[in-house]
């Protein structure tokens, strides 16, 4: 895998921010291939199979898919091909935890994980008859799904908004409370900070 991340990079294909090589990157056998047009992307998927050939092993191409970015996301547009198979494009797609979203701008979805883990600690945790107990357990398993790499996508503000309603949500299901000044009380009560807060938390640290 360092071979071909290495020529990438000799051949300028993918992008940069500055001088910082951003068009493949890598954590164990995963890769991520980033390029500003599909010309460039289908360059550098082409320099993937030849290197794969040499090195004599296979990309797994049902699993390898195409994401778009950008004002022209949703149009029918050329394939891309790796080792002899087409892509499939694709609405979203997870990589290292993270759930990508194809949009006009670059955008993550933090919430899926999150309500099927407060689920199945409500579901428990009611049972012991404390909505305390039920408050810290989201804060321990639940809360942390949530903020996962949120320090390093940089959320739109409608994004944290949007974190923070499910917070408020959490907290109706476990109270049976629909008062907007009574979650604000209990969230401060229980120091369920602001999305914004621990976000800028995690980016300080």
């Amino acid at each position: 895998m360092d071979s071909i991340a290495q020529i990438l990079r000799a051949s300028g294909y993918g992008a940069f921010i500055g001088k910082f090589y951003l068009g493949c990157l890598l954590y164990a056998d995963d890769i991520l291939l980033v390029a500003h047009s599909l010309c460039v992307m289908q360059m550098m998927l082409d320099i993937c199979s030849q290197e794969a050939s040499s090195l004599d092993f296979s990309f797994n191409t049902v699993k390898s898919v195409a994401l778009r970015i950008g004002p022209r996301y949703k149009y029918v547009c050329a394939p891309l091909t790796l080792s002899g198979a087409n892509l499939v494009f694709v609405d979203k797609t997870k990589y290292l935890g993270v759930m990508l979203l194809a949009a006009r701008t670059f955008k993550c979805s933090f919430e899926i994980k999150y309500y099927r883990c407060f689920h199945a600690i409500y579901c428990k945790a009611m049972h012991s008859g404390s909505e305390l107990v039920c408050v810290q357990l989201v804060k321990s398993m639940c809360l942390p799904i949530l903020l996962y790499a949120i320090e390093a996508v940089q959320p739109a503000r409608s994004t944290l908004l949007m974190l923070d309603n499910i917070l408020n949500r959490s907290v109706f299901r476990i109270f049976g409370c629909s008062n907007a000044d009574d979650i604000c009380f209990i969230r401060a009560s229980a120091c369920i900070e602001d999305i914004a807060h621990y976000r800028h938390l995690s980016v300080c640290l």
